[in-house]
């Protein structure tokens, strides 16, 4: 009986251990927290869901434009800053 209290503990160790811990501000070759190459921008929306953001616009829309995005969590601490930018 005590051996398979000890070997279930085991298992159930084990698998807490091997459980994804992924942490939403890691930064990676493929990837900044949610966000990956294959994310859209419209998609942000539903991605920061719990937290607010703001988009600034500026520039000459005809010729080149700066687009940045600001994410913020529920405290008003700033998460992220996109910057992007358009030239024709």
């Amino acid at each position: 009986m005590f051996k398979k209290i000890s070997l279930a503990a085991l298992v159930l160790s084990i698998a807490v251990a091997c459980g994804d811990h992924s942490d939403p501000y890691l930064i990676e070759a493929t990837r900044v927290g949610p966000l990956t190459k294959e994310i859209k921008i419209n998609q942000l929306d539903s991605i920061f869901s719990n937290d607010s953001i703001v988009r600034h616009t500026s520039g000459n829309k005809l010729l080149s434009a700066t687009n940045d995005i600001e994410i913020y969590d529920k405290d008003g601490s700033p998460l992220l800053i996109i910057e992007l930018s358009t030239t024709i």
